[in-house]
């Protein structure tokens, strides 16, 4: 949803929709869920969304539009989000003809790369303009994932990018969007995808995709362009929207080598690097038996991504030197970026994967040709690791006893030797907090029923008393394979635990805690006024790459970001004199980012001597400056001068502040001395 759309249409580089699109998967189910919300409860969740006003403040955008946001046309209700839009009778919305429903996740969930999603069905008919998009702190830049204009029945997906808002955009008709559809963005270092239903609709592959952090935005809307015959009210729905955390690296296959996140081809192999629908446009591929391709990572797994086609045949893929697994690469009609292959759990370290051509095909293949376009890598602090805590002994000691849960054999199991109360984690240590972003879990077999109403839990009590629940198990789960649940929960903790339910017996065969370690808040944020300006200073957190500072003109924000730096120290110039401003810093590493710390606020001055905050210098402000001089020698305010810093009452820099600061004072407002001495004024 453009912010300048007009200006920026002449950049628009139009593509209209025409033949097949090539299919493809999104992310797979093995990215973790980062943040997800399928809108379940009576009202928006707001520890995930804000709403009723525009992040930067305001509840109209431009004048483009012909709606006017209001808190009472966000809401959930029946497993959706309703955004409505309602023809005004009079003047209720603030003078403009229609009611808008905006909601927003700045400074709730704020991400750089990754893959965002909903399912939605969009308002349509005349001046419609409902959208799905991101922003980061200004503009641009700016990615439209699904935005709808009714007037001519278009959707929008475009990128605004660059100093002076160039767009990269295509557009598509008579898409339906008043069905069911999913719309996502796939967004990564120098490419961003759009998927529609699972189909790839535009591809950006350029240095100027954006890399700083970005928010969702969601929202209905009106332009101008309604008439009689526009449903009134109207409404777009969406059942749920998932942001997925991204793989550590995502390596093209044209990043050729022998080091680690390399490509190293043998044998005889072809490059196209014009290959439609590929990542990155291009791709290898070798039908050349004995051929192998080779790649050095160091992680906990490797998904291989590449194209499936009718004459495309059978690889060997091994790890490690082990045991191959053959992989077949035929499909009956072409398809790009699919994921292939994923590697199993592997432990932390070096590892080499390697996919050999062996000449056979399936039997329905023209070809024995075997693709390499992409390779995604998991980090190795997926998986946690600790000392097993539990229940002690086993039911009818038989030895079922609470390590089987961690012993990697999902045919053994904890039977707890009471019925009720049982449990069964993990002691990360002394000093050792982890998030926890997701855990795995595989039911005994044959008792999976068990499971249901059993609760994963945090604590930093050993005895887990005020645990978090981080979720309950409320299905049945799968047996013999593993069941895996996203955690949204952003504290850290020492200790971990499946707690049974009631008269189950805490029949668990495996549990797998994933995540990383846990990034304090910063602590020690101060703010302190200056003319036009405001310093901040916070402490140094344990694990931090770097720090995001945040601001607001509100107490508790909304915060919008301001900066990401590694020191710790910013100076904000972007600020008026006499108005308050409210901060928060957040550290930040390449894998999480910590919860916010406690604000602070200050309140820059325009003038050196404006003490009242009138954006004058007048006899009120002596009468201040009196107050706080309290006589020859004296350096201390008084309790109600604690708010005016000591640099600038002591005008004549000796030290103190006594009854030379007090005439230096009194000849600047009367005019004896010239401003631009002592900085009398601005």
């Amino acid at each position: 949803m453009p912010v300048r759309v007009l200006w920026c249409v002449c950049w628009w580089n139009l593509v209209f929709l025409g033949g097949l699109q090539a299919l493809a998967a999104p992310p797979s189910t093995g990215w973790p869920l980062a943040f997800g919300d399928e809108f379940d409860g009576s009202q928006i969740d707001s520890s995930k969304w804000k709403s009723g006003r525009l992040p930067w403040g305001g509840q109209h955008h431009t004048d483009q539009y012909a709606s006017y946001i209001t808190p009472a046309d966000s809401y959930v209700q029946d497993g959706s989000l309703w955004l409505r839009c309602r023809k005004a009778s009079g003047n209720e919305f603030g003078g403009y003809p229609w009611s808008e429903g905006f909601v927003y996740t700045d400074g709730i969930k704020n991400f750089t790369y990754g893959y965002v999603e909903i399912r939605a069905r969009f308002a349509t008919g005349q001046g419609t303009w409902p959208a799905f998009w991101m922003l980061s702190w200004g503009w641009p830049p700016e990615f439209d994932i699904a935005e709808y204009f009714g007037s001519d029945d278009r959707v929008h997906m475009g990128l605004c990018y660059g100093p002076s808002g160039t767009w990269n955009s295509s557009n598509f008709y008579n898409q339906g969007v008043g069905s069911w559809h999913s719309y996502g963005l796939e967004w990564g270092p120098g490419y961003a995808i759009w998927y529609r239903d699972g189909i790839v609709r535009k591809s950006i592959y350029a240095g100027y995709v954006p890399s700083q952090a970005m928010y969702v935005m969601l929202n209905s809307g009106m332009t101008y362009g309604f008439d009689d015959a526009t449903p009134a009210p109207n409404y777009s729905e969406i059942d749920g929207c998932r942001i997925y955390d991204p793989p550590s690296a995502v390596v093209n296959d044209n990043t050729a080598g022998t080091g680690k996140n390399q490509f190293e081809y043998s044998g005889s192999w072809d490059y196209s690097s014009t290959q439609s629908n590929a990542f990155f446009s291009d791709n290898h591929w070798s039908s050349a038996t004995g051929s192998v391709c080779r790649f050095r990572f160091e992680g906990s797994r490797i998904d291989l991504y590449a194209a499936k086609a009718s004459n495309h045949g059978m690889g060997a893929v091994s790890i490690d030197g082990g045991a191959e697994t053959m992989v077949d690469f035929y499909a009956p009609d072409r398809t790009d970026k699919m994921l292939v292959w994923a590697s199993p759990s592997l432990g932390a370290g070096t590892h080499i994967f390697e996919m050999r051509v062996t000449g056979n095909r399936n039997a329905a293949s023209s070809g024995s040709s075997i693709p390499v376009d992409r390779v995604d890598v998991w980090a190795s602090s997926e998986r946690l690791n600790g000392t097993a805590i539990g229940t002690p002994g086993s039911w009818n000691n038989a030895g079922n006893v609470f390590q089987k849960a961690f012993d990697g054999v999902p045919h053994s199991f904890f039977d707890a030797p009471e019925a009720s109360g049982a449990w069964v984690g993990l002691d990360f240590g002394s000093g050792q907090l982890k998030r926890i972003t997701k855990v795995r879990y595989w039911a005994r077999p044959g008792y999976a029923a068990r499971m249901v109403g059993g609760r994963l839990q945090g604590s930093n009590n050993a005895s887990f008393s005020g645990a978090a629940d981080l979720f309950t198990i409320t299905d049945t789960p799968s047996e013999e394979t593993a069941n895996d649940q996203a955690i949204m929960e952003v504290s850290g903790f020492r200790y971990v635990r499946y707690l049974s339910p009631g008269g189950a017996y805490c029949n668990v065969a495996e549990l797998e805690f994933e995540g990383h370690t846990f990034l304090p808040a910063p602590a020690d944020l101060t703010a302190v006024p200056g003319q036009l300006r405001v310093t901040l200073t916070w402490s140094t957190s344990a694990g931090a790459a770097g720090y995001r500072v945040k601001r607001s003109t509100a107490p508790g924000g909304p915060y919008a970001t301001l900066a990401s730096l590694v020191e710790t120290r910013l100076t904000d110039t972007a600020v008026q004199g006499g108005v308050t401003y409210y901060y928060v810093v957040t550290a930040v590493s390449p894998t999480t980012e910590s919860a916010d710390s406690i604000e602070a606020w200050a309140r820059p001055y325009k003038h050196r001597f404006d003490f009242d905050s009138d954006a004058d210098v007048d006899l009120a402000d002596l009468l201040v400056f009196r107050a706080c001089e309290t006589g020859e020698g004296i350096t201390d305010f008084p309790a109600d001068c604690a708010s005016i810093q000591f640099e600038r009452l002591d005008i004549d820099k000796d030290g103190d502040i006594d009854q030379s600061d007090f005439g230096i004072f009194q000849r600047c407002i009367s005019g004896f001395i010239k401003p631009a001495d002592l900085n009398c004024a601005d």
